[in-house]
């Protein structure tokens, strides 16, 4: 018990820091308006990241003790995250004719993708986490600090 919170917290401590020092080390390397359009990028993929999920993550964990469905809700989830994408990605490309006057429109795409990418990550951790699988995600922010 004691070592799954240590990994856990483990895991959400390198998530934190290694954001942290991507962002110290991106300030030092780009200009200031490429690093505002990376910031743009990035705060829309955080925008997505917490709305495509949808509470999938909440689902993940609330039924942990039935270890038998884990993968049903995976399933359910990640089919939860996809729709909303393809939703988000619809949208976007239904409103592009119409924004070209926003500045930085057609960078908003890879925020979209980022942040895709970044709801699957929370619900495979999720997923993990339900089953207390808390080594993964350490292994996991520990390659990324890496590279």
């Amino acid at each position: 018990m004691l070592k799954d919170i240590v990994f856990n917290n483990l895991g959400q401590g390198l998530q934190f820091g290694s954001r942290w020092i991507l962002n110290l080390v991106l300030i030092t390397v780009m200009d200031i308006e490429t690093y505002g359009l990376f910031s743009f990028i990035y705060t829309l993929s955080n925008v997505l990241y917490s709305v495509l999920p949808f509470g999938s993550q909440d689902y993940q964990l609330a039924l942990s003790d039935q270890p038998l469905k884990a993968t049903e809700r995976l399933i359910h989830s990640l089919l939860v995250v996809l729709t909303l994408f393809f939703a988000v990605l619809f949208l976007y490309f239904c409103l592009t004719p119409l924004s070209k006057a926003i500045e930085g429109w057609s960078l908003a795409i890879y925020g979209i993708i980022l942040g895709f990418f970044l709801s699957v990550n929370l619900v495979l951790f999720s997923y993990f986490k339900s089953k207390g699988n808390f080594k993964i995600e350490v292994k996991s922010y520990a390659i990324f600090c890496v590279i």
